[in-house]
């Protein structure tokens, strides 16, 4: 599918996110100076912090928990809308802003391309593409969305014989598509639940990924395959009306 570009978004959050196989211990004591290198006109602003998780392991003795430390490598842009983060277990890019694919596309992988070159012949256990589209519109009438979202996805506002006294309709639909798999998330979340819904807010929270080993090649080839396939969901999911008066008014 040809790459659909708009001139506004509702996009919050745009996420990729590739997980080690094997931890990168050094990570946890110094950061290549290669890679921030690699990123530092991108991302300028550089921080770090102690990062902790707690893993739970399940044996024939019982329950162990197990605090993982390490140090999380981060490094924003000037106005923090957009930041790569780094530590032993994985690379994380995040957009809060988001301009387009090849933007996207070019600042991850500048930055795992990097990491690759200084860390030969790594392999990683996950790796996902994320959308959340927060579609949040000033206008009444907040449980209308006949001009703007597919009926079929927001057909449980029809279930109560009276819906105003819905606080929230929200669903989950998983896909397997054999190399990759597709979780989506949609409907009214509502942000003052549990009342009543009296903004007009809809998500669609759209997550690629795929599980299993994968080598860099997997990892740069699984990229547009799961935007693309992101993308269909996404018109899919909206209509001509949301296109006409939201997303190519200039």
């Amino acid at each position: 599918m040809e790459n659909i570009c708009y001139k506004k978004n509702f996009i919050t959050e745009a996420i990729a996110k590739v997980e080690f196989l094997n931890p990168i211990i050094e990570l946890d004591q110094t950061l290549p100076k290669e890679f921030s290198d690699s990123i530092v006109n991108l991302f300028p602003i550089a921080e770090l912090k102690e990062i902790s998780n707690n893993n739970v392991t399940i044996t024939n003795s019982g329950v162990q928990n197990n605090i993982d430390k390490g140090i999380e490598w981060s490094f924003w842009n000037k106005d923090r809308s957009k930041r790569i983060s780094l530590s032993k277990n994985v690379l994380l890019l995040v957009q809060n802003r988001y301009a387009s694919y090849d933007n996207f596309a070019d600042e991850f992988l500048t930055a795992f391309n990097a990491l690759c070159s200084i860390y030969k012949d790594l392999i990683f256990r996950r790796f996902g593409l994320r959308y959340v589209n927060n579609i949040k519109l000033a206008e009444s009438e907040p449980l209308n969305w006949d001009n703007y979202i597919n009926d079929k996805l927001t057909a449980s506002i029809n279930i109560p014989d009276d819906s105003s006294h819905i606080s929230r309709t929200f669903h989950n639909l998983e896909m397997n598509y054999e190399n990759f798999n597709l979780r989506f998330n949609f409907g009214i979340h509502n942000p003052d639940y549990p009342a009543i819904i009296k903004q007009k807010v809809f998500i669609l929270d759209m997550d690629a990924y795929h599980n299993g080993l994968q080598n860099k090649e997997d990892v740069i080839s699984s990229l547009p395959e799961f935007h693309s396939k992101i993308q269909e969901l996404f018109e899919f999911s909206i209509k001509d009306g949301l296109r006409e008066k939201y997303l190519n008014n200039g």
